[in-house]
């Protein structure tokens, strides 16, 4: 992931992505989700620009920066992993529970959301 985040720095999503859906061996792309037209759960602008006023007003030691999520069901400890997910999906950080939420906001006829 970005070397420029460290813990306790705050990421703004700008979209997010799931790192262990591998259909690969089909064709897709990592990370593709099949039959879904998108796999990049985007945020909504003006709740970016939102998120980010809002942590322009806290303490100067917190970093705040703008990327993309990943999501999985696992913890990543490896700095094999950690440089697969950076390299062929492009995140600033992995958690656990965003692009899923993005999805189903997505599926269910494109709702905006932000995490």
């Amino acid at each position: 992931m970005s070397t420029d985040v460290t813990i306790g720095d705050i990421v703004i999503s700008i979209d997010a992505v799931q790192h262990d859906f591998d259909v690969t061996a089909f064709g897709s792309k990592p990370g593709e989700i099949a039959r879904m037209y998108t796999s990049e759960f985007k945020a909504d602008g003006k709740l970016i620009a939102l998120a980010q006023s809002v942590a322009e007003g806290l303490d100067a030691v917190i970093e705040v920066v703008q990327g993309r999520i990943s999501t999985g069901d696992q913890f990543i400890v490896s700095k094999e992993k950690q440089d697969w997910i950076t390299e062929n999906l492009a995140a600033h950080i992995v958690e656990m529970e965003e692009a899923t939420i993005g999805q189903v906001a997505h599926s269910l006829r494109n709702y905006s959301c932000y995490l």
